[in-house]
């Protein structure tokens, strides 16, 4: 399930760190994710979460005392997004297959320089060409 519909490097919203917040066991991991979901805290969230390219998967190693039930974990995990390619074959030349174009999507994390990779683009292109 967690595979197939729930975005794991998807930037969480402030209003879910917030939720994520009261399953902190440890006061410094509960202040950060409070901190980072205050509406006055705007600048901040955007360059710990959105400029790192921080997803939930992220937040569990960053605050190791969040603790989240598997239901509420669902339940506030983004869910994958559709995503759009462009088909850059001919269905007179390829009548039975099509051809895409697609950008692998990775950049370094300034935080701590970890490499962030997309999810779709990269599953596309580690794909064995044959199956």
């Amino acid at each position: 399930f967690l595979t197939l519909y729930c975005d794991l490097t998807a930037a969480p919203r402030r209003s879910e760190l917030k939720l994520l917040a009261a399953f902190c066991q440890d006061a410094v991991d509960k202040k950060f994710l409070q901190r980072l979901s205050a509406k006055e805290n705007k600048d901040e969230y955007r360059e710990k979460i959105l400029d790192n390219y921080m997803g939930i998967a992220n937040l569990l190693v960053k605050c190791p005392s969040l603790k989240v039930p598997l239901e509420q974990f669902v339940d506030l995990c983004p869910r994958l997004q559709p995503r759009f390619f462009t088909i850059a074959s001919s269905s007179s030349v390829s009548p039975k297959c099509i051809h895409l174009t697609v950008a692998v999507a990775k950049a370094e994390r300034p935080m701590d320089k970890t490499m962030f990779h997309g999810v779709c683009s990269t599953y596309l292109a580690t794909r064995d060409e044959k199956k």
